[in-house]
Order: C-alpha cells, then structure tokens, then sequence
C-alpha cells in the first residue's frame, strides 16, 4: 500500500499494529486520514479479517466519510465493516444477539421525535378515568389496584390486644380499636400486656424511617417494676445488660417514685428486642408490673385515653421525614 502521502508522524501511526494507540491532533490535521489508511493497512497488507476491526464515531456523517475513504483505499465494498455510530454499531449488535433473550430482531429504536410523540400519547391516555369499584386494570395479567390514601394513626393500646394485623388464637388486636377504611399495620409492637402509644399506616416509607436500626429513635416508656432499684443496678441497666444471649444497647432510666415496695421509673431505649425491658428488669432481679409507652422520639401520647386514636399532625409528619 502506497503510504507517501502521509507525513513522519501519520505514517508512524498507520504502521503501529502492537497495542493501543492514542492519537491526539487539531482539527484538519488528518486524523480521519490517518484511521481509515490505518484499518486498510491492516486489511490489505497484515491479512486482518475486516470482522476483526471496528471504527466507532459520533456521527453518520464521519461514519459514513470514513466508509467511503476505506472503499477507496481498498477498491471493494466495505458496507459490511463494523463502521458506525456508537448507536448504530450497539443496535446491530442488538439485531444479531436479541432473540438470545427472548426479543423479535426487528425491533424499532425510537429517535427524539418519536419519543415526544410517544410521551403524547401516553399523556392522552392517562386522562381515561377508571371507576375502582366496577372496571379492572390488569397489566401483564396482573391486576392493578388503585394507591391507597395514606394514612397516619397513633393509637393508645391497652393491654390484652396484639399489635399485629391478625391473630392466629383469634384474640384482639389493634385493628380491631381503628376504624378506617385502608389497609394498615402497626410500626413497631407492643407485648399482649403492654399498653400506649403505637403508630398505624399503611405508608412503607414512614415504617421504614422509624424502624430502621441506622435512625435509633428513643422509644420512652413508664415501668411499674417491684422492688427498688440501687444505683449500682441503674448503672449497669444504662451501660448495657445480657438478656440472654445478647448485650442490650446504652439505655435511660430514671427514678420516678418508689412506694409500697415497688418503683416507678421511666426508660428510654432505641432497641427494639422482644420484650426487652421486662428482660432487662428481670436480669436485675425486678419484675414489671405495668409497662406504658409514652413516646416514640418527638411524637408523645399526651392525654389519649386507653382504646382512643387521633391522626399523627403535620408537626408530627415532618418531624418522622426529618429522620
């Protein structure tokens, strides 16, 4: 092949076939030259099979320059080399490897004008009104069912209900104090014997914001526990306690009152183990005799009465999504 027309540098290029090279030259100063005389080198005098070579650019109109630079150069229809657009290049990929996956070959790829003409009509189409209670909207065979209105609940639980949906022994439960139409579900729980405050939703979102572990949301609770507590036993209940198997985190307590016997305090703990404050009072050899949650963080159950629920306030919203 006939290379006089290139300078030192360009030729140079144009004869380098070991490992990668990177060109970088202005505007004008061959680089399209020096690609298309560098893959007919390869072709006509190193024996490269052409579907071993590919030349990717930004636009048709170089694709196709380069094309007709290589016909030249070669004197032969090179329609078949893998010259293109980064696009062009994937969507013949695409045509040759899409039924692997289960994908019919002549599948259209849509352009900017077909895209904005689609979103139109997708638009239009969004504006056929459904009536929930007689029509069915299925997709794929699945049936569609229409958002419910979210909502937010806090509820004053009194002891001898389940904080769960259902119950398999068929007792009470939360549910059954609440009475809204949607579908909710306790945040959180509180032992069959417990009583206050709990958070009912049927908003995933705010379950998650309140529960994960990463938040640490102090739930506050008021103990009616036997005997009295010394500080020796305070301070171990602060700095962690074995309930069996595991060490509880750092936790409050402070003494309310002590009388006949028994002792009033008021805890504060971010876990959420199963019965985890009666087995923390138990490791230390005090037994709770009443157990009332009266905060979870900044939402407080004020003067609820037992068995009463209100909606959670704006205040109250904003503080859960701050967290």
């Amino acid at each position: 092949m006939n290379l006089d027309g290139l300078n030192k540098m360009q030729r140079k290029a144009v004869l380098h076939d070991e490992g990668p090279l990177l060109v970088l030259a202005g505007a004008g100063s061959g680089k399209t030259r020096v690609l298309t005389t560098s893959i007919a080198y390869l072709i006509e005098e190193k024996n490269i099979d052409p579907r071993n070579i590919i030349a990717i650019t930004f636009t048709n109109k170089a694709a196709n320059e380069m094309k007709e630079r290589i016909s030249k150069l070669l004197g032969m229809d090179v329609s078949h080399l893998w010259i293109g657009t980064f696009h062009s290049i994937c969507a013949r990929i695409l045509r040759m490897n899409i039924d692997k996956i289960g994908y019919d070959r002549n599948f259209t790829i849509y352009d900017t004008s077909d895209q904005k003409t689609l979103i139109k009509e997708i638009i239009n189409e969004l504006g056929t009104k459904v009536n929930p209670d007689i029509d069915k909207v299925e997709i794929e065979e699945k049936i569609i069912l229409p958002e419910e209105n979210k909502v937010y609940i806090l509820l004053n639980k009194p002891e001898g209900y389940i904080t769960s949906v259902k119950d398999e022994k068929d007792r009470k439960t939360v549910i059954d104090l609440v009475n809204v139409k949607e579908r909710i579900y306790p945040v959180g729980r509180l032992d069959y014997d417990s009583s206050g405050l709990i958070i009912l939703t049927n908003d995933g979102d705010l379950y998650n914001k309140i529960m994960h572990p990463r938040v640490k949301v102090v739930k506050r609770y008021i103990a009616v526990c036997t005997g009295e507590f010394t500080p020796r036993e305070l301070d171990k209940f602060r700095k962690g306690i074995d309930i069996g198997g595991y060490i509880t985190a750092d936790a409050n307590i402070k003494v309310i009152k002590v009388e006949d016997g028994k002792s009033t305090v008021e805890i504060g703990i971010h876990e959420g183990k199963n019965r985890q404050i009666r087995r923390m009072c138990s490791a230390l050899g005090h037994d709770v005799l009443s157990l009332k949650r009266v905060a979870v963080g900044e939402i407080k159950l004020g003067y609820l009465r037992r068995g009463e629920w209100r909606n959670l306030t704006k205040e109250e919203l904003d503080y859960i999504n701050s967290l």
